[in-house]
């Protein structure tokens, strides 16, 4: 059986099983909340003061208030990541609007402030050395610069996901893609590296491949609107998470990419992308 892992709740590091969530929390009764993950590499928080970023911003954009500053966030990462030690975890951040009197209205201040710690489940060594399928879905989220706690449409045909035999979903609404339900997505076409920002959320391993890696091995880079049907036509396609890193994409719905085989520009950068990860 394996250990209890331990998180923090509003000021204290406790077991798992102790976590308590009022039933008046908007968070559960209103979706109300803002979320973000990193992972623990090497006993550190990865690329956590772009996490602590993006969570602030999504935060501030529901009106939220986060209890603690940049350096006091840090130290509750490695307080929950030392209390884990021997372990490889993600750590998830949530914070949701609070208990609420008559469950709509937010009592500011008094927000639920959660770092959870889950196992870290690596996706099987295959989908990175033969690559993976994503399936579309004709969708948009809404405030996609946010990283809400809200997941319905992903969760809804999550079954549909898996009987397509898909690791992710590609958001697609009227011919132009945005975003996986879980992860950014690239292109690759006559050799220049191509994503998207537009109405999706800024992922963190999006950023660190555009603004650091990419430019490091001196490839070509896109940020810009893509269509459906440049996917289709791409000559490799991959995405990118937090605890998902690089995948490979081979095939799009029932539409085989380039050879069908993981790309050379994406095993290039998969291979720098694993060096930074040894050298953090």
């Amino acid at each position: 059986m394996s250990q209890e892992l331990f998180c923090y709740q509003n000021g204290e590091i406790v077991p798992a099983s102790q976590l308590r969530i009022s039933p008046w929390d908007l968070g559960f009764l209103r979706g109300y909340g803002v979320f973000d993950v990193l992972i623990s590499l090497n006993g550190k928080p990865f690329l956590w003061e772009w996490h602590f970023e993006r969570l602030e911003g999504s935060a501030l954009e529901l009106g939220l208030i986060l209890p603690v500053d940049k350096e006091q966030y840090y130290s509750i990462l490695q307080e929950v990541i030392g209390r884990n030690a021997g372990q490889d975890i993600i750590v998830r951040t949530v914070v949701t609007g609070g208990a609420s009197k008559d469950a709509f209205t937010r009592e500011k201040g008094q927000e639920t402030f959660l770092v959870l710690a889950e196992p870290l489940t690596l996706l099987p060594e295959a989908i990175y050395t033969e690559g993976a399928k994503v399936m579309t879905l004709p969708h948009r989220r809404r405030l996609p610069k946010v990283k809400l706690t809200q997941y319905v449409e992903a969760i809804r045909t999550l079954d549909q996901r898996q009987e397509a035999g898909a690791l992710e979903t590609l958001y697609v609404e009227d011919g132009i893609i945005s975003e996986c339900a879980q992860s950014n997505f690239f292109i690759v076409k006559d050799g220049a590296i191509i994503t998207t920002t537009d109405n999706a959320l800024a992922g963190i391993t999006q950023k660190l491949l555009c603004e650091v890696l990419i430019p490091e091995l001196g490839l070509s880079l896109q940020i810009r609107t893509i269509t459906y049907q440049e996917v289709l036509e791409a000559d490799e396609a991959f995405l990118t998470g937090s605890n998902k890193h690089i995948v490979p994409v081979v095939k799009v719905d029932d539409v085989v990419i380039g050879s069908g085989q993981p790309g050379e520009l994406t095993q290039k950068l998969t291979k720098r992308y694993q060096e930074y990860q040894k050298q953090y």
